[in-house]
């Protein structure tokens, strides 16, 4: 089980958390940044809900590969193009993920590697 970490002297994170500790001998899965690409079709979907909705998908189909499920993420690091779509990403994130809270990192960039890309999501999980 992990040990999540929300100090008192720090303000509470609302869909995410400061720290996660992941025990002694889990498995940890590294996983590379998931755009709203669905790659079987060769497209990604129009607008930040679409392309969030499908980044998620796409890490459940790796953790569900390694007999994992969203629960089992402690980190992620979230790359957004437009700063408004944050409220959408976090709506979208929150109604996925539910009470799990894994600790992130949510950086804007100029740009994802296709330029009609709006979120990458990349992740780590233990089981």
């Amino acid at each position: 089980m992990v040990k999540i970490y929300n100090p008192v002297q720090l303000s509470a994170p609302t869909s995410y958390s400061h720290a996660i500790e992941a025990p002694a001998g889990s498995r940890t899965l590294y996983i590379a940044g998931q755009a709203g690409w669905n790659s079987k079709e060769g497209t990604s979907p129009p607008g930040i809900v679409a392309q969030t909705t499908q980044a998620f998908e796409n890490l459940r189909a790796i953790l569900n590969e390694a007999g994992m499920d969203f629960e089992n993420i402690v980190k992620t690091t979230v790359f957004l193009v437009h700063p408004d779509d944050f409220s959408e990403f976090t709506r979208i994130r929150s109604s996925i993920l539910g009470a799990h809270k894994p600790a992130s990192t949510l950086v804007f960039i100029k740009q994802l590697i296709e330029p009609n890309l709006l979120v990458e999501i990349e992740a780590v999980a233990v089981g």
